[in-house]
């Protein structure tokens, strides 16, 4: 949840944010911070010079403390982001080599899907029963599975 100063301040956040981001070390993180407070500070003197007193910043030091927080919160939500797009990315490709060797058509398809559906109905029987991955088994799970969808 944002705090009050920093739903207040946000326009201020956002002009450094970009600055904040592309720092490559800790003394130019700190310098942008400095910045970003100083920036702050003077908008929030302003504000009181005005009349608006309703709200209160942290005091300094931990004022900047709590930017280079936020500035580091939407760094690794922007990874996160960016890590869950290749997630999906990596997960759309198909594995096995195989796959783009032939013309991909209606019984490749099917080929696949069966396989991918009788792994998973295997599993869940061989775990049910406590059997280990025996091959008289998964052919019996086979039989059982086709009966199921036959009937």
């Amino acid at each position: 949840m944002l705090s009050e100063w920093i739903l207040a301040f946000k326009s201020i956040l956002d002009d450094h944010q970009k600055d904040f981001l592309e720092a490559d070390g800790k003394k130019t993180c700190s310098r942008v911070a400095r910045k970003v407070r100083k920036a702050i500070l003077e908008a929030h003197h302003d504000q009181e010079q005005d009349g608006v007193k309703d709200l209160t910043l942290p005091d300094p030091s931990s004022l900047k403390k709590e930017i280079k927080q936020y500035y580091v919160q939407i760094a690794t939500e922007q990874s996160e982001q960016d890590l869950a797009i290749k997630d999906r990315e990596a997960n759309a490709r198909p594995k096995d080599a195989s796959f783009y060797k032939k013309e991909l058509n209606d019984w490749v398809v099917a080929q696949k899907l069966f396989k991918t559906e009788m792994d998973a109905y295997d599993k869940a029987e061989q775990v049910k029963k406590g059997v280990s991955n025996e091959i008289r088994y998964r052919t019996g799970h086979a039989r059982e599975w086709f009966n199921n969808m036959s009937a």
